[in-house]
Formats: structure tokens, sequence, C-alpha cells
């Protein structure tokens, strides 16, 4: 009984122990496209969206105060990855300002970006 006992202590050790270790941090390195951003042109869509989200009206300032103060994120609606060349930017049309969660999310799915929109009604539809 006593070997049994210690065989089931051992083996849940063994469980803990797998459970609770993880590795991180090894060093990789790739190569990757990087697409050029115009500073003026986030600068730009900022002044005229605004720093609330487009999509769910979060505002970084009333949340955060100072350290918040100009801060949101600008998605490309268009995604410069789909482009096969350098293009003109509209910052009225081509961008929006986003908060981090919500452009995540307008990136999460595989197939396609979701639109501004679409978003806007999931967001909606899950407040209710």
């Amino acid at each position: 009984m006593i070997k049994l006992e210690r065989n089931a202590i051992n083996y849940l050790q063994d469980v803990v122990e797998d459970l609770s270790c993880y590795t991180e941090g090894k060093k990789k390195v790739y190569y990757t496209t990087k697409y050029e951003r115009n500073v003026k042109c986030r600068e730009d869509a900022i002044r005229l969206h605004g720093c609330k989200c487009m999509v769910c009206g979060f505002d970084f300032k009333a949340a955060y105060g100072e350290l918040g103060e100009k801060y949101i994120e600008v998605h490309h609606k268009n995604p410069l990855y789909n482009l096969n060349d350098e293009v003109e930017i509209n910052p009225d049309t081509d961008l929006a300002t986003v908060c981090s969660n919500c452009h995540r999310m307008l990136h999460r799915r595989k197939d396609r970006i979701i639109t501004i929109d679409e978003l806007r009604q999931i967001v909606k539809y899950n407040q209710n």
C-alpha cells in the first residue's frame, strides 16, 4: 500500500511540474518585409478622427489621465500588406483611430480584415 501511495505522489508531482514549467525567451532570427509609414499621415488621421476609438469609444486620456493623452492607434482600412506597390493614403477615408483592443480584433480573423462597421456592430450587440 505504501509503495502505491509513493507512486501516486510521485506521479502527481510530475504532473504539477509539467503543468507549471514552461520555457520562453529563446532567440530566433527571421527576415520579414516592413512597410514604411508616414508620420504626417498618422498625425492627420488623429487630427481628423480624434483620439477616441472609432469602434467602442474608448478614450485613453479619460482612462489614464496625462499618460493617455494624445494616444490612439491608427488602423489602415486596406492593410499595406495587401498592396503591391506604394500608394497614396487619404487619412480621412483610408485610416481609422482605434484603441489597442479593437485594433487587434479588426485583425483577428485569418481570412480577412473585419471592417470598422462590422466590429462596431459586434461590440454593440455584445453590450446589450
